[in-house]
């Protein structure tokens, strides 16, 4: 397990422990449960540069991989899985079935199921495979193999790119957690590499995005945002990034 996601990962072992504990429940209390135990433990959605008004229901994802992925319980509750996670099951399910696609070296089937996903869904499929790399449930090459791929179909192509620049800037601000980065010219030198290891053009994202990012997190300090990005501070306070945020393109949503 990825330990800077280990109060994430405990917020959802809290909420399977309730749910089944709790008789009935529909999508919308779950939703309620992660955002009550998420804001106890001080944590936040798995998020691009923007809030969004279904930001917590993305989040089911999170909840549904840890469930699935780390605790084993989904069979134990295969009602509420069918009814809650109907969503999230059907991401797994392609998911899974692209993985199975591209070992095989025979993609067609499924990239048309892909491409006949609406944005919102399209989206979600690309947080449902990202997730399972964050958590650690995958690698990061079998993740980099799946945005590769989908790069390639020209209808997909400017949507991955836009999610690439995500997991670019995610991986940034988790260098950054981890003390790696501490200057600018350091954020500059690895923000081009790790762009450029992802075989996807144009995809160096914005030092707004990554403070953002670092920032809502993984809570890196003021002072350190400071010091690594300082031409933002003539057009934010960091403490401020998230009202930045809004309105911004997201992503990861």
């Amino acid at each position: 397990m990825n330990e800077l996601h280990r109060d994430r990962v405990q917020a959802c072992i809290e909420v399977w422990s309730e749910l089944l504990k709790r008789g009935e429940v529909t999508r919308g209390d779950v939703v309620a449960l992660l955002y009550q135990v998420y804001h106890r433990y001080g944590v936040n959605p798995l998020r691009g540069k923007a809030g969004s008004a279904l930001l917590y229901d993305k989040e089911l994802i999170t909840l549904y991989i840890v469930g699935r992925y780390g605790l084993g319980i989904t069979e134990e509750l295969s009602a509420l899985v069918e009814k809650v996670f109907d969503v999230e099951t059907k991401l797994d399910q392609l998911y899974r079935e692209l993985k199975a696609s591209i070992q095989r070296g025979n993609i067609g089937e499924v990239i048309s199921k892909i491409k006949g996903l609406d944005e919102d869904t399209f989206f979600r499929f690309l947080r449902y495979c990202f997730t399972l790399y964050a958590l650690g449930f995958v690698d990061e090459e079998e993740f980099l193999n799946i945005l590769r791929t989908l790069y390639k179909v020209p209808e997909l192509t400017s949507k991955v790119r836009r999610f690439t620049k995500f997991y670019v800037a995610y991986k940034m601000a988790e260098l950054i957690a981890r003390g790696s980065i501490r200057t600018s010219r350091e954020k500059t030198l690895w923000k081009n590499v790790i762009a450029a290891s992802t075989g996807i053009e144009k995809a160096v994202p914005e030092d707004l995005q990554i403070a953002i990012i670092a920032k809502k997190l993984f809570s890196v300090s003021d002072q350190l945002l400071r010091k690594i990005f300082p031409r933002l501070e003539a057009t934010f306070k960091v403490r401020s990034v998230e009202a930045h945020g809004v309105g911004l393109k997201n992503e990861i949503e």
